[in-house]
């Protein structure tokens, strides 16, 4: 990617990279599997980021454990993730899928920027 983002539908940022992307202009945002390693701290993290570059209408789509203990003395809650007061819940159940492959109980969860029509794409972003 460099300096400037493709002018493509898709684009996998690592996250020193995530400068790049522009406010308000991603319409769908996915996170599965990961969030369950990291610390509140660090997850927090990718909310504020979440949070900046969503547009209005934009959503979230995350499936992680509903309580994982990767992280020793540290267990990781789903439900206790940052959620903004402010996102319209669109979806929030268990995801028995990765239950019956992985033995983990995970929850999935589909949450909507305020804003715009529902699953609107943004407009987009003008390229540097």
């Amino acid at each position: 990617v460099g300096d400037s983002l493709p002018d493509t539908p898709y684009v996998l940022l690592t996250p020193s990279q995530a400068r790049l992307v522009g406010d308000a202009s991603v319409g769908l945002a996915l996170n599965t599997d990961s969030f369950q390693e990291m610390t509140y701290a660090a997850i927090g993290g990718y909310f504020e980021l979440l949070q900046r570059v969503l547009a209005p209408g934009g959503l979230f789509y995350c499936v992680n454990e509903e309580n994982c203990t990767k992280i020793e003395g540290q267990p990781i809650e789903f439900d206790r993730y940052p959620w903004p007061a402010a996102w319209e819940t669109a979806l929030d159940r268990p995801f028995a899928y990765s239950g019956a492959v992985s033995g983990h109980r995970h929850c999935e969860r589909v949450s909507r920027v305020p804003g715009g029509a529902p699953g609107a794409a943004p407009a987009p972003s003008p390229q540097s």
